[in-house]
């Protein structure tokens, strides 16, 4: 978030957004790092401090307020270190089959059940039996 390129609206400072991009290839093996560097930014902030009224008079004004301008620069420094994660380490954890069996934490069945279409899932019940309404 850049504060110094943002606007204020009704007292609130809304930040505009500071992209900087790098693109390259490399190949690295598995705890090699890579550090990618030179993304720099220079930015400068001028603001100026008056006294009202009397800093706005034509030629006069300039005793009456004054200018600051203060020069930035920062380096963005990325750092990678890559960790190579295989399917066998993964993979038996992940459940499978339809998602209406999986084991699913309480409120969650009860969502899936209530609402089958909408999460893709068949009903436990048949629509054409009846399901007797629970009372609270």
């Amino acid at each position: 978030l850049d504060f110094a390129n943002g606007l204020t609206v009704q007292g609130f400072e809304i930040p505009s957004l500071l992209v900087r991009r790098a693109e390259t290839e490399v190949e690295l093996k598995e705890g090699q790092y890579l550090a990618l560097a030179g993304l720099i930014d220079n930015s400068t902030i001028e603001s100026i401090s008056k006294i009202p009224i009397l800093g706005d008079i034509p030629i006069l004004g300039a005793f009456f307020k004054s200018t600051n301008t203060r020069a930035r620069q920062t380096e963005l420094l990325v750092f990678v270190t890559p960790k190579i994660v295989r399917a066998s380490e993964v993979a038996p954890s992940l459940p499978t089959g339809e998602p209406i069996t999986w084991k699913w934490p309480g409120w969650m069945r009860k969502e899936l059940e209530s609402q089958p279409l909408r999460w893709g899932v068949q009903p436990s019940t048949p629509p054409s039996a009846s399901v007797p309404p629970t009372q609270p």
